[in-house]
């Protein structure tokens, strides 16, 4: 099992998994800088005792992106929407299908006049039929009894069923068997679309962790009773936002 390991260290793990664990434990090194194994990604001068905490550093982030991408299937479920709460879940799933429907009743009128008008159809209406069109292909299933109560989950539910409305092949079975048949130039373009994946959603649960620690410096940072002085005289001209606020904001925004 050790063995195999360093054959996973490929350039889809290092994008999806490595790298958002290097962002997080970056922003925990400034942001807790007595943190001791963290000390090499936040220390201006090379010392002695912060090289000799590189290895460890590198086994820990190593280590953490495996734990992450072993978790992966259990993310990917998360923001598909499986395990929410039973009444969340239908309200979700209520308003996701009431968008779908909505594409869906105003993309066939207008697929009807189309078809009835031909060339003396407008070009804007085939640019809105075109684009209804793809809302309902790649971001709903085509059942309603699929919609899911996340975008997430809807547009991969989307995606498994793409292949059989448009091929009619099942798209599960069908891809173990092209797996094993595509060009290699292809299967890394597929890699590198999957790791960008891998990117974002783990940037979507790693980024609140630095969000609430980046407030939580900055509210144990604050003199809030002399900034509340300065505010009530209207002296505020002094005070300056910590850069550990606009951490904290960033992060936030970015989830």
């Amino acid at each position: 099992m050790f063995a195999s390991l360093p054959k996973i260290f490929d350039k889809s793990f290092v994008i999806g998994f490595l790298l958002p664990v290097m962002i997080l434990l970056i922003a925990f090194a400034w942001l807790f800088p007595s943190i001791a194994i963290l000390a090499p990604l936040h220390s201006s001068s090379v010392k002695d005792d912060a090289l000799g905490k590189l290895p460890y550093l590198i086994l820990l982030s190593y280590g953490l992106a495996i734990l992450l991408m072993m978790g992966n299937d259990g993310l990917y479920r998360l923001l598909e929407g499986y395990h929410l709460p039973a009444w969340l879940s239908a309200r979700l799933r209520g308003r996701h299908d009431r968008m779908r429907q909505a594409y869906h009743d105003e993309w066939v009128p207008l697929m009807e006049r189309w078809r009835n008008e031909q060339d003396a159809f407008p070009q804007a209406d085939q640019d809105r039929a075109n684009y209804l069109r793809r809302r309902l292909v790649e971001d709903y299933p085509p059942m309603r009894s699929h919609v899911m109560p996340t975008m997430f989950g809807n547009v991969i539910t989307a995606f498994e069923a793409y292949p059989f409305e448009v091929y009619g092949a099942d798209g599960t079975p069908a891809w173990l068997r092209m797996a094993s048949v595509i060009p290699k130039d292809f299967v890394a373009e597929l890699d590198d679309a999957r790791s960008q994946v891998n990117l974002l959603m783990n940037g979507v649960f790693l980024l609140p962790l630095v969000a609430v620690a980046a407030a939580d410096r900055t509210t144990q940072g604050t003199p809030w009773r002399d900034l509340g002085r300065a505010a009530a005289s209207f002296h505020l001209s002094g005070w300056r936002l910590e850069w550990q606020a606009v951490l904290a904001v960033l992060a936030a925004f970015l989830v």
